[in-house]
């Protein structure tokens, strides 16, 4: 008796064997030649707005820096005022951040102190056309010449005073800015015949039909309050700091005594 042959356990026996057609396989890939690989651009567009800007931005600091320095060999350092150089001036470079604004406000109130000094001048002269206030003209032709005077006086110790907060500077201010308080009342008050075209100038000028004058005194009185009140609220911030740091006329002193008076008005001066 024949034994039967053994079945091979590794055999299908439907006869389907899966590796048999690789068609199946290759199929898959045939169209592979056929996709298309995406191409990125990666073109770049300079910005040739902001590059002129900055070839106009250096152009512009090339010719500060050569305005600069013609101006140092013509003057040195100085930089204020700009048709004839004579001191250094730079609020923002030399006072603290605390203290700008404060001395910005004040070196305002001087520029607009000088413009209100003209619109007086030109009100005393339309008085004196009118038949009245010679007297009023000369005396406002004098106050002209207060202009630098307070610049020295008042408005560049407190420059210093707030840039090196020295005592003495503090007291120089102090004592000068309170005669300029002083001055703005007695000028906006207006008292005939002293060269400030004020209150009392303004209601004569009205009351006696002389409209020009009499509009231009209530122009010449009104920044005479303005510049008056601004300057007051300068005045009461510099002394509160004043109060503040501790400082007296002690200290002044011993800082004269230590660096000499001439120090503290010479413009090579380092203290």
């Amino acid at each position: 008796m024949t034994s039967p042959t053994p079945q091979n356990p590794f055999i299908d026996d439907d006869g389907d064997n899966p590796f048999s057609e690789t068609h199946a396989l290759n199929k898959q890939f045939d169209d592979d030649d056929n996709l298309e690989t995406p191409t990125q651009s990666h073109t770049f567009t300079y910005p040739t707005t902001s590059a002129d800007h900055r070839e106009e931005d250096l152009a512009r600091r090339e010719a500060d820096i050569h305005l600069r320095e013609s101006r140092m060999k013509q003057f040195g350092r100085n930089n204020w005022p700009r048709f004839y150089p004579l001191i250094y001036w730079d609020i923002r470079e030399e006072i603290p951040l605390e203290h700008r604004s404060t001395t910005l406000l004040a070196y305002r109130l001087w520029l607009f102190l000088i413009a209100v000094f003209a619109i007086n001048w030109v009100g005393c002269l339309l008085l004196l056309i009118q038949g009245d206030g010679f007297e009023s003209l000369a005396a406002a032709s004098g106050y002209l010449f207060i202009i630098p005077i307070s610049f020295l006086l008042w408005l560049r110790p407190l420059y210093n005073a707030l840039m090196k907060g020295h005592a003495f500077y503090y007291l120089v201010y102090l004592f000068f800015g309170g005669c300029h308080l002083a001055f703005s009342v007695y000028v906006l008050i207006g008292i005939p015949n002293t060269g400030g075209f004020g209150i009392v100038n303004t209601i004569r000028a009205l009351a006696s039909g002389k409209i020009a004058s009499g509009v231009l005194g209530v122009v010449s009185s009104v920044g005479w309050a303005i510049q008056g009140l601004g300057f007051c609220w300068v005045y009461l911030q510099v002394y509160k700091q004043y109060k503040q740091k501790g400082l007296t006329i002690d200290a002044a002193k011993s800082e004269v005594t230590a660096h000499g008076f001439r120090a503290y008005f010479s413009r090579n001066s380092n203290i």
